[in-house]
């Protein structure tokens, strides 16, 4: 009889650690997704550590019902067919998701405030999406009739549409900072954020105990860009020229204003800076001004095929092959190329360069240049 009785004891805590160890189904999504083709599938796809992937998934014209455990408030995606994934802010409540497979903007998920919150976004997005599309319309129209003033006026109020469209993204994300909804829309627009925006959207985010790898993300590019903004030293980082196969270290730079510049032979806005290169190189490298080119490149030959075409082997050229994965361009935060930094003689940042043409100033002021003009 005792035996029986512990046999019974050591069964039902066995039972409990089991069920400790597997999380509660606390997130349900029903769904009612019309014209979802054969074979395909709506799916949950969940942060693993390091990618996006399904936890769970229905096929067309099988059980409409997805479902997950979750232990705090997160961003997931749902993947409807052929379609772009959309966000869904999961916490531990029942979701319905509804509309045609076969149109985008018809797909709408329901169940929470956070996913309220983003549907209003998306609702006031859309009116700026409109419009554009109403203007492009209307610029096509004018280019088939040859209205060049028509065309510029129009290309103009795109413009300005592109414009209040990222402003209101920026705002309905400060607005609703205490929000999941908040750090997805930042990484849409990451690019575009200044240092003192990210700041304060970060700030928020940790005084609400907002966790997701969305929200690490952004920290990391808050750190990047606050050792990257003026007035910080580069840290020492080390790289190898390609030209000669040596390990250079950006301690020898030292001495010498320094251009760290990202390219790549495929940007044709950055093949239109290479004469600009050329002339500030000839005209200052004599006075202590240097080049460091950093490629975005993949494609070996292409690249060295680039810099031999347009006379760029007078200065210093690296690139890993690794595009936006490289750890050095990483380091430095690289979104949109062409993008420099440049350096002083203690490589102390003094500018983010965008356009070189303005750089040519900046250069002759540093180097006394423009004192010895009569």
């Amino acid at each position: 009889m005792k035996k029986i009785v512990w046999l019974l004891i050591w069964s039902f805590l066995g039972f409990f650690s089991l069920a400790q160890s597997i999380p509660a189904c606390n997130v349900l999504i029903k769904s009612d997704v019309r014209n979802l083709q054969p074979r395909n599938y709506i799916k949950l796809l969940r942060w693993n550590g390091t990618t996006y992937s399904a936890t769970d998934s229905i096929q067309a014209g099988s059980v409409n019902n997805l479902q997950t455990g979750i232990e705090k408030p997160e961003i997931a995606f749902l993947e409807i067919g052929r379609n772009k994934a959309i966000p869904i802010f999961l916490t531990p409540e029942t979701f319905f998701l509804s509309g045609d497979a076969t149109r985008h903007k018809s797909l709408m998920i329901k169940g929470n405030s956070e996913q309220t919150i983003y549907n209003r976004y998306t609702f006031l997005l859309d009116a700026f999406d409109k419009r554009m599309e109403n203007l492009d319309f209307e610029r096509e129209q004018a280019q088939r009739l040859n209205k060049i003033n028509e065309v510029k006026r129009l290309s103009g109020e795109m413009q300005i549409v592109i414009d209040e469209r990222s402003a209101f993204m920026k705002k309905f994300a400060q607005n609703n900072a205490s929000s999941l909804v908040s750090a997805y829309i930042a990484k849409t627009i990451l690019p575009s954020l200044t240092l003192s925006e990210l700041e304060s959207l970060v700030r928020v985010y940790t005084e609400k105990n907002l966790d997701d790898p969305i929200i690490e993300e952004l920290r990391n590019r808050l750190t990047i860009l606050q050792n990257t903004t003026v007035g910080k030293v580069i840290s020492d980082f080390n790289f190898t020229v390609n030209s000669t196969g040596k390990t250079v270290s950006i301690r020898d730079f030292k001495g010498k204003y320094t251009l760290i510049y990202f390219w790549a032979s495929w940007c044709n806005y950055c093949l239109k800076e290479n004469s600009t290169l050329l002339n500030l190189h000839e005209t200052y490298k004599d006075r202590g001004f240097e080049i460091i080119a950093i490629s975005l490149d993949s494609d070996k030959l292409r690249w060295q095929k680039k810099v031999k075409e347009d006379s760029l082997s007078d200065w210093v050229h690296v690139c890993d092959f690794l595009e936006t994965k490289s750890p050095l361009i990483q380091s430095f935060g690289v979104t949109n190329i062409p993008m420099a930094f440049l350096l002083d003689i203690d490589n102390v940042i003094i500018g983010n360069v965008g356009v070189l043409q303005e750089l040519e100033s900046t250069l002759q002021h540093l180097l006394g240049i423009d004192d010895e003009q009569p």
